[in-house]
């Protein structure tokens, strides 16, 4: 990164901490207005022990990727049902009113507190506006519980998750340059479920507190339960952990092979969620295919260098080779569990729109999505990047290249979202080309496999293989079919 970059970046994350902290401080000014002072001290004092405890807690139980679950984020459904606005921003606070170790820079620090503090505040206003101002209190009826408190803590609940996905999308998009909207969807993926079981936590323990008149003890009996989905989820940590360091050994072993794949892999991988993203196929597939992105070229571990760098002259074994690369790696990823759903995009992104590709021949929809995004993914990278024997293209130049193939190489109704996905990101793929290894030298001496013009070349050859097995396989029919009739 260029210190005109960085000095960009963190002028954007210095505005985006600034109006975090400032609306922050108007949502305090608003709910002393509509709330007034905070009630129940005993309830407050509690929440904010536990508030603060919650977030070294959180420290051990992250889950290795984008999710954890936080007690923090209990305590603040509950705050906005048991102590009133302000109260429940106080509790925000006191989350983070003590710096993490390791220390934070100053800036986190002071957005993590911000973004805290407005999470109980929004959520104590709205519990505040759906019971028009009445408290709980004791011997609520059912139907009371239900509706009256039920649906306000969902609201809190709701408006809590989204104010977080939003804050921290913007956060990461200022400091990373990380798409806005795809950085939210990321995040409502993986948190939007959680913060259903942080709802019905929430409501339990304010029940128990004021309607079923527990009090404080109410505390003894959530902890456990609490304590037990915390220790849950740090074991799910670990588990990506072990998915991530997988993932690492096997993109190691092709970056020893070819230094030059170190940037080529992020670059495709990354690329290949942003096109998954835009063409809307979920996002538990998008996951996959990123994954498959990182992992698509992982077969070449079988296949000398010299052999992929000559793959549009090569013929014989050597081609044979270059064809069974892609089924060599969904071999070398059967049996780990996790990368089960990237496997068929590994084996058939080097399959064709018209069924000219290989190593099976796959035509139209019987292509893997996954592999005909990995396979536009993959082109695009290639153009934009270059090598020693070619210049780099710009992205509109590559996009044009890439609509001539539509139809033929390329699923064409894929062009759009990868169109969309570069007009929006820039000419990287992940609109942070700093944050990237570059490509290594690649030796001259002929276009890699990987070049999307040696399709064609590859197409041709294996056309005429063809050509020739169907001339062999009918004349062997007819001089079965003679034979058959000299018997006769």
């Amino acid at each position: 990164m260029n210190d005109i970059d960085a000095r960009s970046r963190r002028a954007r994350v210095n505005v985006v901490v600034g109006a975090t902290v400032l609306g922050t401080a108007a949502l305090l000014v608003l709910a002393w207005v509509v709330g007034g002072r905070p009630g129940n001290p005993v309830a407050l004092a509690i929440l904010c022990a536990l508030a603060a405890t919650s977030w070294f807690v959180r420290q051990r139980a992250e889950s290795g990727r984008d999710l954890s679950f936080s007690l923090t984020s209990v305590v603040l459904v509950a705050a906005a049902a048991l102590v009133g606005p302000v109260g429940a921003g106080i509790v925000g606070f006191a989350a983070t009113i003590v710096p993490s170790r390791p220390r934070q820079p100053f800036v986190q620090w002071l957005f993590n507190l911000a973004l805290s503090g407005a999470l109980g505040l929004v959520g104590g206003l709205a519990f505040h506006w759906v019971r028009s101002g009445e408290p709980l209190a004791r011997d609520l009826g059912a139907g009371e519980l239900i509706v009256g408190v039920g649906l306000a803590i969902a609201l809190v609940d709701v408006l809590q998750c989204l104010t977080n996905v939003v804050l921290v999308s913007g956060v990461l998009w200022a400091a990373t340059g990380v798409r806005f909207r795809n950085q939210m969807l990321r995040m409502l993926t993986a948190t939007g479920p959680v913060y259903v079981g942080y709802g019905v936590i929430g409501f339990v323990y304010a029940v128990l507190w004021v309607p079923a008149g527990v009090g404080a003890f109410a505390t003894v009996l959530v902890m456990p339960p609490l304590l037990a989905a915390q220790w849950a989820y740090a074991q799910y940590g670990e588990e990506q952990q072990a998915h991530e360091r997988t993932m690492n050994a096997l993109v190691s072993a092709v970056q020893l092979k070819d230094p030059g794949a170190t940037g080529h892999l992020l670059r495709v991988a990354s690329l290949s969620r942003m096109v998954a993203e835009a063409s809307g196929i979920g996002a538990n597939r998008v996951e996959a295919v990123s994954m498959a992105g990182m992992l698509h070229d992982v077969g070449t571990l079988t296949v000398p260098n010299d052999v992929l760098r000559q793959a549009d002259t090569v013929e014989g074994d050597d081609l044979d080779l270059v064809l069974r690369h892609g089924e060599a790696g969904a071999l070398m990823l059967e049996g780990i569990e996790f990368l089960e759903e990237s496997r068929a995009a590994v084996r058939h992104h080097h399959e064709r729109w018209d069924g000219r590709g290989y190593p099976d021949g796959l035509a139209g929809e019987a292509i893997p999505v996954g592999a005909r995004i990995v396979a536009l993914a993959e082109a695009y990278e290639v153009l934009t990047s270059g090598h020693e024997d070619r210049p780099a293209l710009s992205s509109q130049a590559a996009l044009v290249a890439l609509a001539a193939r539509a139809g033929t190489e390329f699923d064409p109704a894929l062009l759009p979202a990868l169109a969309s996905a570069v007009r929006l990101e820039g000419s990287s793929p992940t609109g942070t080309p700093t944050e990237q290894p570059e490509h290594a030298p690649r030796a001259k001496g002929g276009a890699g496999h990987d070049e999307p013009g040696v399709s064609e070349r590859i197409a041709v050859r294996l056309d005429a293989r063809r050509a020739r097995t169907g001339s062999r396989a009918a004349a062997h029919t007819r001089t079965t079919s003679r034979r058959s009739g000299q018997g006769r």
